[in-house]
């Protein structure tokens, strides 16, 4: 689905699961995978 930039600032920023690896892990810890 194609949204206006506007419209994905104002709602929530969906779960990704880059985000969640980075709550479990450190950065540099994902970031050699």
């Amino acid at each position: 689905n194609v949204v206006p930039a506007r419209t994905t600032a104002e709602q929530p920023p969906r779960k990704d699961p880059q985000m969640e690896y980075s709550k479990i892990m450190p950065q540099s810890e994902w970031k050699n995978r």
